[in-house]
């Protein structure tokens, strides 16, 4: 819920500190594909760390390829792959 504040407060970097700590720290949650996601948009949302974003999103699609949220995280990829902003 933290992160989630953070994000609403605009504040990026710490909301993409949150949701790292839930997929490294808890890594049996139910919320995990979340989280990576959210803190690719984070890096996306706050200094447009590109290459950070991407890093988040390979090892999401990667780790959790039967998420309900894979085609978001491809989708990703794909914007920021072809030079799009969001």
């Amino acid at each position: 819920m933290r992160a989630w504040n953070y994000e609403d407060e605009q504040r990026f970097d710490l909301a993409g500190e949150q949701y790292r700590l839930i997929y490294t720290k808890y890594t049996k949650g139910t919320r995990l594909d979340e989280a990576y996601l959210r803190h690719a948009l984070c890096y996306f949302s706050s200094a447009r760390c590109f290459d950070s974003a991407r890093g988040v999103l390979d090892t999401f699609v990667n780790k959790m390829p039967d998420s309900p949220l894979l085609l978001a995280g491809y989708f990703w990829q794909g914007k920021k792959l072809s030079g799009h902003e969001r």
